[in-house]
């Protein structure tokens, strides 16, 4: 079964899901592209500078999440580059550690959510860097 499927039959509490499957959902994760749809920047930060471009109303949704994580949440580096900030996603899908749930938003689409260990390198974190990712 193609993984996006599998993760849309995954939502219903009564199936189980096989370890197989799982390893095939966190592959195909770990190797997606970021969302490259235009998405709303944060209110805060529309108009800023960011790693040498003006922010606007919106931005494609790699730019939006990177901005927001580095100028409002302060987690990575200034200059962590957008390729670098998904390296660090995918690492942290594939991480053994990490905790995964598949839920039904408030919106009503189906997320997968991976909550991972930061293993970031210390010289890519920013000043309220936490400890997961």
């Amino acid at each position: 079964m193609e993984p996006n499927a599998l993760i849309m039959e995954l939502v219903n509490p009564k199936r189980v899901s096989r370890d197989e499957e799982i390893k095939k959902i966190l592959d195909h994760v770990a190797t997606a592209p970021f969302s490259s749809r235009p998405v709303s920047v944060d209110k805060s930060i529309r108009g800023r500078m960011f790693q040498g471009k003006l922010l606007g109303n919106s931005e494609p949704s790699i730019i939006a999440h990177l901005a927001k994580r580095i100028l409002i949440n302060k987690q990575w580096a200034s200059d962590v580059h957008p390729v670098e900030y998904l390296a660090h996603l995918h690492a942290a899908v594939l991480d053994p550690r990490a905790r995964k749930a598949i839920y039904v938003g408030n919106d009503k689409r189906t997320y997968l959510g991976v909550l991972a260990p930061n293993l970031i390198p210390a010289s890519r974190l920013g000043s309220a860097a936490e400890p997961l990712i």
